[in-house]
């Protein structure tokens, strides 16, 4: 388990201009907001090697919000479980992600999405020997027959399958991809605007189909939402703030067209 020394000293290895935009954003009087967010989740997320920043969906939308309410906010990416646990421990202030129980007890969230996710699909190699029951499948339960591999950290996930008796984790999706590959595991359930640019990374796509799967959740798609730890400084007044920013500057046109900056 990452410590809290640890995980500090991880942030300040990793992230060398903090302390500067810091000093600036309190000579100016701005508000801070540290954001973290999954490295490696394009096209919502993802650490652009040739720029040397996060790019993506939800930095893009994220930074339009900031703007509107006048916040320096800054973009770091980390592995999943570490971006949640360092917002749960003080060590980064805000996240845009799905709302979940487990997250609610350290963030408070805006009421109004800032994105929706596309509908979930299962992915499952073409020459999986079970491929054809899978597709029989049209109901949750009827997928607990069959082996479940998931990420570390993502707590929608966990929700969604805590009854599954067969759920695997790894540390990131490209492991998830190579032991579904190896026949380690049936399915994996997810995002599919991911996870097909992940196949195509891996040089892969040929050996997957998906399948939609929106009975799974019974039609709930999920969506990215702001969350701000509890323990910031008047909290819930700046969720509120970006709560009427979400509101009134993220037009359906801007929305629109930071997805297609992303996806075409």
């Amino acid at each position: 388990m990452l410590s809290r020394r640890s995980v500090v000293a991880a942030v300040l290895a990793g992230v060398p201009a903090l302390g500067f935009v810091r000093a600036r954003a309190q000579e100016s009087k701005q508000v801070l907001i540290r954001a973290v967010y999954y490295r490696d989740f394009r096209p919502y997320s993802f650490f652009d090697e040739e720029e040397g920043r996060m790019r993506g969906i939800l930095i893009d939308l994220m930074g339009v919000l900031g703007e509107a309410c006048g916040y320096a906010m800054t973009h770091e990416g980390f592995p999943w479980a570490r971006a949640q646990y360092m917002v749960a421990n003080d060590l980064a202030d805000a996240l845009c992600c799905p709302i979940t129980e487990k997250r609610k007890e350290y963030v408070y969230f805006a009421p109004t999405i800032v994105t929706p996710l596309a509908e979930a699909h299962l992915f499952v190699t073409v020459d999986n020997p079970r491929a054809d029951e899978i597709r029989a499948v049209h109901s949750k339960e009827g997928l607990y027959a069959f082996n479940v591999v998931d990420f570390i950290g993502n707590s929608s996930g966990e929700h969604i399958w805590q009854d599954h008796p067969q759920r695997l984790t790894v540390r990131n999706i490209q492991q998830i991809l190579k032991m579904l590959l190896r026949g380690r595991a049936d399915f994996y359930y997810a995002d599919p605007l991911v996870t097909w640019i992940q196949l195509a990374e891996l040089g892969v796509l040929d050996k997957f189909f998906s399948i939609p799967a929106d009975y799974v959740t019974k039609g709930h798609r999920g969506a990215m939402s702001f969350g701000l730890r509890k323990t910031y400084p008047d909290a819930q007044a700046v969720v509120a703030r970006v709560e009427e920013a979400i509101r009134t500057e993220i037009t359906p046109d801007l929305h629109d067209g930071i997805i297609a900056r992303y996806t075409r």
